[in-house]
Order: C-alpha cells, then structure tokens, then sequence
C-alpha cells in the first residue's frame, strides 16, 4: 500500500463515510460525539476537506448532509471547553483560511455579537426577586404561570432548565430566542437542546439576533433554506459577516464564487495555544 498523501484521503475516513458513521446513531448527543471523534482522529486538512463537501451538500438542500452539520455546529460549540478539540478545530480553521476553503471558513469564523446589552438584561433578571434554586425548580415544573415569567430569565441555568422541560412548546422557545435585548449565553443554552435546534424556525430566530452569538449564527447559516438567507443578507441588524456569509452560501447554491472572506486578526476565531 502506498504512503502517498493521497492515499490517506481515502476510505474509511472519507466524506461519505464520515457522514454514514454521524447518521447511524439515533441520539443528537451521539452523533454530535461521532463528529468530535472524527475531528480528533482525522489531520486537520482531511478534515477541513470533508466538512467543505458535506457543508455545500447541505446548503443544497441535502437532509442527511444538513442533519451533519447541526452535530457539527453542537461539537465546534463546545470546543472551547475542551483543549485537544480546540486545537483541532483551530487547525481545521488555520488549514481552510490558507487553502481557500470558504466555506469552512464562514462556519468555523466567530466575531463578537453584533449588539451588546449592557445592563438592561441584568436588571430584568434581578426582579425575579427569587433565588436561583427557586427558579431552576420551577422551570422544571408544570405551573403556565411560572413558566411564562421565566421565559424572561436570563440565567443559563434556569434556560437550560426550561429548554429541557417538556411542557414548553416551540412559541415559548420563540419567546426566548427572539427577545432582545438578551445575552449571548442564552441563545447558546437553547442551542445546546437538540430539540429546538433541529426547528428552522427556531434556528433563524436565533441567527436573526444581534445580540447572539455571531458564531453562532454563522454556523447556522448552511442549514437554513434560501428565502431565509436571502432574509438574513438584507438583515440591517445582524453581524455584517453574517450577510456577507448568507450571500456567499446563496452564491454557492448557484455554482458562482463568493466575495472574498474578511478575516482579519481581530474577526476570526481565536489563536491557539502556543
């Protein structure tokens, strides 16, 4: 058997198996953790290679191939809280900017929000008026009335809480994600759930919010149907790399070259470790 680096693009660790192996679990936690194994196991520039093809498969309109990058959205999230993750996805990102593989690059790039709240959030969640046990209990209850008064919680315990919760219904979600002004954190909570992750709806609301996180938002973007990119393109208030990444996907959709990506030091992902 050849050595060649060619060689080691091949089968078992090619695009389509990568995908195969993610769809073969049922669970969205398992699947999200066959991505991350994929992601350690696999050089960062194979990597970067599959997720470029499974990426503009799923902005085509492929489900299974939209299905990937929702647990790869889940595991690029949680790379910050895991070091060796981290780094890989770092290298992934450092490969796709070097070699011009836009569309990681659009999906791996993560700028501030586009709004910050200040302190009117902090002072919506001190008028609860309870302690923070109180809260977490009761948004695992059942009682409407409690449960609609922590819809406005910003507390990601209490969110995470109330995502779980099996009485809340897609409009309460709704109520949450499209609140504003809000904190990043709670936009990330809801995403974590993969309930309300796999809802579009809920998803654009998320991706519409300027005061989310704009990674967030831009990992979002390939999963999502034209008539709602072109939405997020003519957005006035998101991230200006948000529309400039709906354009570039809707390009993509039509075969053309997008615009240029504007990294710069200060945009992109942060630096990894020395």
């Amino acid at each position: 058997m050849s050595d060649s680096g060619e060689d080691s693009r091949q089968d078992p660790h090619e695009a389509e198996t990568w995908l195969l192996r993610v769809l073969s679990v049922a669970d969205a936690p398992l699947r999200r953790t066959q991505v991350d194994r994929h992601l350690r196991l696999v050089e960062a520039d194979v990597a970067a290679l599959h997720v470029d093809a499974l990426l503009h498969r799923a902005v085509l309109g492929d489900p299974d191939a939209s299905e990937f990058a929702l647990s790869l959205a889940e595991a690029v999230d949680r790379a910050d809280e895991d070091g060796v993750l981290g780094l890989r996805v770092e290298a992934m990102n450092l490969h796709a900017r070097r070699h011009g593989l836009h569309g990681v690059g659009w999906f791996l790039l993560d700028p501030p929000p586009a709004r910050q709240p200040g302190d009117r959030v902090t002072a919506t969640r001190e008028q609860m008026r309870e302690p923070l046990g109180v809260r977490r209990a009761r948004a695992s209850g059942w009682h409407p009335q409690y449960l609609e008064r922590l819809l406005h919680d910003e507390h990601p315990l209490v969110v995470e809480r109330l995502c779980a919760n099996p009485r809340i219904l897609p409009q309460h979600i709704m109520t949450v994600v499209t609140r504003r002004p809000t904190r990043a954190q709670v936009l990330r909570t809801v995403a974590r759930e993969p309930r309300w992750f796999r809802s579009m709806d809920i998803r654009f609301a998320m991706a519409s919010n300027p005061f989310g996180p704009t990674g967030l938002a831009l990992r979002i973007l390939p999963t999502l149907s034209a008539p709602l990119q072109h939405r997020l393109m003519n957005a006035n208030d998101v991230h200006p790399a948000v529309r400039q990444a709906a354009c570039w996907w809707l390009e993509a959709r039509e075969g053309r070259t997008g615009p240029a990506l504007p990294w710069r030091e200060d945009t992109g992902r942060r630096p990894p470790s020395p």
